[in-house]
């Protein structure tokens, strides 16, 4: 029963890691839409795809 809640301890831990680097990504990407505009915005979205 212990090792149970380790190992949820462990998938809960690494579940909030996913979505706090997947929470990242939208908020470099909204950043970047607001930010880059016009010929510029080409590069950016290339390496954000990436």
């Amino acid at each position: 029963m212990a090792s149970d809640n380790i190992e949820t301890a462990q998938v809960l831990k690494q579940l909030d890691k996913i979505l706090e680097l997947e929470l990242a990504g939208v908020v470099r990407y909204t950043h970047y839409s607001f930010m880059v505009q016009g010929f510029g915005r080409i590069p950016i979205v290339s390496w954000l795809r990436g």
